[in-house]
């Protein structure tokens, strides 16, 4: 009874990149996915949390953008 209603109301989170979120959201079918330490930047093996690589953010957007494409039914 708590989830009735919620079945579009959940997000995946957690050990999420550039390159697994596309499988990650084509299995789950999750209606939304978050990201933090998966697109940080890294120099020589070294993380540097909380600072962002656009060139991963912008391999995340891509590849959500390719699950959602494929998750459409087409008309």
């Amino acid at each position: 009874r708590l989830t009735a209603g919620l079945e579009d109301r959940w997000v995946l989170s957690g050990g999420l990149d550039p390159g697994n979120v596309e499988q990650a959201i084509c299995t789950t079918h999750a209606p939304c996915v978050d990201v933090s330490s998966g697109v940080e930047q890294q120099d020589q093996g070294i993380v540097h949390k909380g600072r962002k690589d656009l060139r991963k953010m912008r391999e995340f957007l891509q590849a959500v953008a390719q699950a959602d494409a494929r998750q459409i039914p087409e008309l």
